[in-house]
């Protein structure tokens, strides 16, 4: 029999009966035992004194598993991306944030934010996640940063002759595709939509100022105006 004996004021509670199984009388060891289940076991000493003894076993521990894994993005450069998982498993869980195979210092919770996104921070992220029964590793997610347009070389102002040829070109940088739209005095172009702008048979009413803007998805930068000036022969 196995008793509950933490009363104080009373007799002891009977938990359960059991009895040995034949190969574990103690008629020939002097001890014997049975398990009553549940972390609960009941022994014989060899004068056939009683012991009992309750374990209150923990459950076993669940590993982590990963039921959101974090997603890819796409940014502007200077924006704040924050990547996230979600997680079940025994706590505590604990994290850790990589960037293309490196662990991220500091980044130890379940989301990972990155502020003023720059180039340098494009890439594959992913996290693992692991407590005392073990270790998962979620699925990458890209990082996409986005560069707003940058004109290197501005177009340059010309001096042509009745008749001859102009040629206003534009140099820029930036995430593609980029796009161009040229501007004279201060008006669209129409189809004048590449980095470079050829005026044939130029006449005194294309003297004036040239522009052009980049665009891209982030963004768009604005030319110097370039100034064409026709000269009579």
């Amino acid at each position: 029999r196995l008793y509950d004996l933490t009363p104080t004021n009373g007799p002891p509670v009977l938990l359960a009966t059991n009895a040995f199984a034949s190969d574990n009388e103690n008629a020939t060891t002097g001890t014997g035992a049975v398990d009553f289940g549940h972390g609960r076991v009941f022994a014989l000493c060899a004068n056939n004194g009683l012991l009992a003894l309750q374990v209150d076993c923990a459950p076993a521990a669940a590993p982590p598993a990963i039921t959101v894994p974090p997603q890819s993005q796409t940014v502007n450069q200077g924006a704040n991306v924050t990547f996230s998982v979600s997680a079940t498993g025994t706590e505590p869980l604990a994290y850790q944030w990589w960037f293309n195979s490196a662990p991220i210092a500091g980044a130890t919770n379940s989301n990972l934010t990155r502020l003023n996104v720059q180039p340098e921070h494009a890439g594959d992220y992913f996290v693992v996640v692991s407590n005392v029964a073990g270790a998962v590793t979620s699925s990458v997610a890209t990082l996409t940063v986005i560069v707003p347009p940058t004109i290197t070389a501005h177009p340059v102002s010309q001096v042509v002759n009745r008749g001859g040829t102009a040629g206003f070109s534009v140099s820029a940088t930036g995430t593609p595709p980029l796009f161009f739209q040229w501007y004279f005095n201060g008006l669209p172009l129409a189809d004048a939509t590449n980095s470079s702008l050829t005026i044939s048979n130029v006449q005194p009413s294309h003297a004036g100022e040239y522009a052009v803007e980049v665009l891209n998805a982030a963004g768009s930068a604005l030319s110097s105006n370039a100034l064409l000036t026709v000269t009579l022969p």
